[in-house]
């Protein structure tokens, strides 16, 4: 007989638009594949769910309603939902499938028993570490109204030995769902779980948050003692000991467990719901208080098997339970692959036993603040709000978040929560704050109803807290000519009261051209226009796209526009027929080094006073112009073997300060009118690519993200009191 996902692996080579790679993870109702997502260009994780009959409509209501809930989850601790569908078998049969991120760090589970084989526990920090953000992401899970069902480390997803990410909201239900109209289900009337954690009352068939708290409970008596409470010779046993008998003390096995810690423990794996604690928060936080100096490293006492498990009082056993019992065996048997579920290929190295603590020195080139693990994948943009109080960051994972900036300038918060945070439809999407930071523009490739068309860009403008701002009125789609052609944004600014977004049009890549969208926003309503633009300084070239910055807070705001050897300087304006047309006031170039090539990105301060441009020609080169002088001001250069990726004047025109990234990811600050001077090298602990360079409005703070960076950071350095 051919398993259903041999069948699938044999048959499908996509899910969707996502190409299969390899199966990574094989259980008895559900497989996990390694694919490849060539919209965004990027690997996910797919999990499969049982097939069921296409006329099934019931378990398809269920799959959506729950897929999209798990989908509405945002929390840092929580694995997030990119997408889900539905895929047609050659027999007619349909697999239901979810797409997460892949994440390649390991899970909890492998760590645990690589200690095992050590006989050794975490360190009791970390382990509170992990049952604190294990926590929060339930108790977040059961306001939105979900509960888990499957609380396990195997659905604990490490990112690095300080972040857990909790996985598989909605799994253990789904796979119910689908057994609904089994004899299995009619004659048991149980529920899903991992019989290893399983509450007693969901083992019945009646889960609720309190059965996630008990599931923690268990999960955190492993951590603790190296073991789990239960161990038996076969599922059908694990569970009626759940049921029926209460746990070993914890102190059995590790003896430094002190009286108020084991009582905790224990009162998370009481056998009524409403005799353990409220919360899953509430529970850690008795554990917090409860603990003991445990040291770091601590030896199993006994190793793990069923012989060696001590007896645990018994409850009274009735004629009732036994039935149950009877038919929990049955379930246990299809049940028992979901946990054999391996997610991950790569296993987490052990975190090295602390020794004594060196005193820290402090590198002046590294970062001030660095905050972690913001979003789930890189920060590609990040915008700070011309009034100081808001950074706006943007996600490959396709979650756009706003957050007080005070909050992620202080050193001491290593877990900020964001104000706001909206899923958008894809990752190709840019953002832009309004001049007097009131506004936050967002545009994006595809629609609500169509987040995988290419052919149109959807526009809209938004208050801070990522609500559609009550002026402007719901976004505004735009679409290509022909379905066939591409759409995608090249450029995204403020020019005052006019929103700007300069767009690649093309059918490939030998055939592109540029289309514009303008935006007037400075009345109650807004007035869109848009129309190809076939002249001036953003014209219709097949290879090189255009780098745009504005002068937002002058009176008379200026837009730059680079391409090719020029720079113009002008504005765009709706004429009488809201029509948009560009009024070039000038242009400006380098003429002593007769430049050939494309401009690698330009800056203006707010006030339009400064403006500057980076190149390479012979070595990394910036120019720097004194607006409305259209001559080149001052001239700075960089070592030939590391690249300038991107430059941001100082936006206090005051301070005539300049930062540039290089391609190495060090951050380089001159005043450009000491040329001659060496630039402030500031730098991170490794050497990555920069995403994205800004500075805060007034100027004391530079802030960095990087490709590929796995913590996905913010890294802020303080620029004042430099010296510079």
């Amino acid at each position: 007989m051919i398993h259903d996902s041999d069948e699938i692996q044999q048959t499908n080579r996509v899910f969707g638009r996502y190409q299969v790679i390899r199966r990574i993870g094989r259980g008895g109702m559900a497989d996990v594949w390694l694919c490849k997502d060539p919209f965004l260009q990027r690997q996910v994780a797919i999990k499969t769910l049982p097939p069921h009959q296409p006329g099934n409509t019931t378990f398809s209501h269920i799959f959506k309603k729950e897929a999209q809930a798990a989908a509405a989850l945002n929390h840092p601790h929580i694995v997030s939902v990119h997408d889900f569908g539905e895929q047609t078998l050659a027999d007619g049969r349909i697999v239901t499938y979810i797409v997460m991120p892949y994440i390649a760090g390991g899970a909890l589970s492998d760590l645990l028993e690589a200690l095992k084989q050590e006989e050794k526990l975490l360190p009791t920090a970390t382990v509170l570490t992990y049952l604190s953000q294990a926590a929060q992401a339930i108790d977040y899970a059961h306001q939105q109204g979900l509960v888990h069902r499957d609380i396990k480390p195997g659905n604990m997803l490490l990112r690095d030995k300080n972040w857990l990410l909790l996985t598989d909201f909605g799994i253990a239900y789904l796979l119910e769902a689908s057994l609904e109209e089994s004899a299995t289900k009619q004659q048991t009337g149980i529920g899903f779980g991992t019989p290893d954690y399983i509450a007693p009352e969901q083992a019945r068939g009646q889960a609720v948050p309190a059965s996630d708290i008990y599931s923690l409970a268990v999960v955190a008596y492993q951590l603790f003692t190296g073991r789990l409470p239960f161990v038996a010779e076969t599922t059908y046993a694990t569970i009626m000991q759940h049921i029926t008998q209460q746990p070993p003390l914890p102190s059995q096995f590790n003896a430094l467990i002190s009286p108020g810690l084991e009582k905790v423990l224990l009162q998370g794996m009481a056998k009524q719901p409403g005799e353990r604690p409220a919360t899953a928060e509430e529970f850690v936080q008795n554990i917090k208080q409860a603990v003991a100096l445990i040291p770091d490293e601590v030896t199993i006492n006994h190793p793990l098997t069923a012989e060696t498990t001590a007896k645990p009082s018994k409850l009274a056993l009735s004629r009732r339970q036994l039935l149950i019992g009877g038919g929990i065996a049955g379930a246990a048997v299809l049940a028992g692959g979901v946990t054999g579920w391996q997610l991950l290929t790569q296993t987490m190295h052990l975190p090295p036993s602390p020794g004594p603590t060196p005193q820290p020195t402090v590198d002046p080139a590294a970062p001030t603040i660095q905050q972690k693990f913001l979003h789930v994948s890189d920060i590609f943009s990040l915008d700070w709000s011309a009034d100081g109080r808001y950074i706006a960051t943007a996600g490959t994972e396709g979650v756009l978040k706003v957050w007080e900036a005070q909050t992620l300038l202080q050193a001491d918060r290593h877990d900020p929560a964001p104000i706001a945070t909206k899923n958008v439809f894809t990752m190709d999407f840019q953002i832009a704050w309004s001049p007097d930071g009131k506004w936050l523009a967002l545009s994006q490739r595809g629609s609500p109803s169509n987040k995988e068309d290419i052919s149109l860009m959807t526009y809209g403008i938004y208050t801070p807290a990522l609500r559609e701002a009550p002026d402007f009125g719901s976004p505004v789609e735009f679409h290509a000519p022909t379905k066939a052609m591409t759409l995608k944004t090249d450029a995204f600014v403020w020019q005052g009261k006019y929103l700007v977004g300069i767009s690649t049009l093309d059918n490939d890549i030998t055939n592109s051209r540029e289309t514009l969208f303008v935006a007037e926003t400075n009345r109650s309503r807004h007035t869109w226009g848009n129309i190809p633009v076939t002249g001036g300084y953003i014209s219709a070239l097949s290879s090189s796209f255009p780098t745009v910055a504005c002068s937002s807070v002058s009176k008379d705001p200026l837009l730059a526009i680079a391409r090719n050897q020029d720079i113009g300087i002008g504005q765009f304006r709706l004429d009488s027929a809201k029509k948009p047309q560009w009024q070039q006031r000038f242009s400006l170039k380098d003429p002593e080094q007769g430049y050939n090539g494309d401009w690698d990105s330009v800056s203006f301060t707010p006030d339009g006073k400064w403006l500057a441009g980076n190149y390479i020609l012979v070595e990394p080169t910036i120019l720097i112009w004194g607006l409305p002088d259209t001559k080149v001001k001052y001239r700075l250069y960089s070592k030939k073997d590391d690249k300038l990726i991107s430059i941001a004047l100082c936006p206090d025109s005051r301070k005539t300060l300049i930062a540039a990234c290089t391609q190495r990811g060090k951050v380089l600050v001159w005043d450009f009118t000491k040329s001659k001077q060496q630039p402030l090298t500031l730098h991170p602990e490794f050497e990555k690519s920069p995403r994205t360079l800004t500075w805060s409005p007034d100027g004391k703070w530079l802030a960095v993200t990087y490709k590929n960076d796995k913590n996905s950071s913010i890294f802020f350095w303080k620029i004042e009191g430099r010296g510079i």
